[in-house]
């Protein structure tokens, strides 16, 4: 994989998974913690699509999402979570 954009210090990136599941990296190459935003427009997501997400490095569910997640993430540090639309998740789920 392409390697951290140093003047890029906050990145998001994502990939479509099975069943309209989309994995999201959330990188904070900075020097501080920061906030870091993955809008459902640039991560194939539809608006106004609810997910569940679930932290895939701390194996939990952090909640759910709508049009957007926002995740702290410490200095130099990455944060990776799986969101699955609450129809698929529901499924799944029964």
């Amino acid at each position: 994989p392409p390697s951290v954009e140093s003047r890029l210090p906050l990145q998001v990136w994502a990939g479509k998974l099975s069943g309209g599941r989309v994995a999201v990296v959330l990188v904070n190459a900075d020097k501080t913690e920061a906030k870091i935003t993955a809008k459902w427009s640039d991560i194939w997501m539809p608006n106004g699509t609810e997910v569940h997400a679930r932290d895939a490095i701390g194996h939990r569910d952090i909640g759910s999402a709508k049009d957007s997640i926002s995740v702290s993430v410490q200095s130099h540090d990455v944060a990776a979570l799986i969101l699955t639309p609450f129809e698929e998740f529901e499924s799944l789920h029964v």
